[in-house]
């Protein structure tokens, strides 16, 4: 019995190093071109920005309820923003109040960034599983997250932008509509990037240790 179960045994290990073999060869043709042998991706770098923005773009898309709340809020908050510094006096008397509405414009474009931290966290275990799974690099998706992002964050911040700087009467120009929605929008995504570092920083925690500070805190 003892030599039947000792053949069965070598047997069982010829068959799994027969195995092993063809998934090494599986994976090694599988390899994009400039993919070193050595890696564990199949892909490259900037294959997997490419493959995960579409798939970000995606969620994002079918995320309507998001999606909606995200772009009514600001839209609704330009309006009575601009209402409240309707029609600026053109005059020194309006200088004080037209660095308010700047001020107040950016500020809430960077607290709309607020809105990432609770995004990315819900999706933290799935992300933490799948990069330690090798499927892709921390960093692709940390890109493909921007990317995938840009089309929203663009319009959203464009059209609130285009209220809020026209119905105060800030500078009918071209060139002062654009300074001012290029440094509101740079101001965005610096705080946006801010949030996900925050967001990156937790992984450096086991879950449930971030989960009982976060219920410290609250109670």
């Amino acid at each position: 019995t003892l030599q039947e179960e000792l053949g069965k045994y070598k047997i069982q290990q010829e068959t799994e190093k027969e195995d092993q073999e063809v998934f090494r060869a599986a994976v090694a043709a599988e390899k994009k071109r400039g993919v070193s042998h050595k890696s564990p991706y199949t892909l490259g770098f900037f294959g997997q920005v490419k493959a995960l923005t579409r798939r970000q773009f995606q969620l994002r898309i079918q995320d309507r309820f998001q999606l909606i709340t995200s772009y009514g809020l600001a839209w609704i908050l330009a309006i009575v923003i601009g209402a409240a510094f309707f029609n600026l006096p053109p005059t020194a008397a309006g200088a004080f109040t037209r660095g308010s509405v700047i001020f107040v414009a950016m500020l809430t474009s960077c607290l709309d960034a607020f809105g990432e931290m609770p995004t990315q966290m819900l999706g933290r275990p799935n992300l933490h599983k799948q990069t330690a799974y090798g499927f892709y690099r921390p960093a692709a998706i940390a890109l493909a997250n921007t990317l995938a992002d840009l089309p929203f964050s663009a319009s959203r911040i464009l059209v609130f932008n285009i209220i809020v700087y026209f119905m105060p009467h800030l500078s009918w120009t071209v060139g002062g509509f654009f300074t001012f929605h290029l440094f509101t929008y740079a101001a965005y995504l610096a705080m946006q990037g801010f949030f996900r570092t925050m967001v990156r920083f937790s992984f450096m925690l086991p879950l449930d240790t971030f989960t009982n500070d976060i219920r410290g805190i609250g109670s």
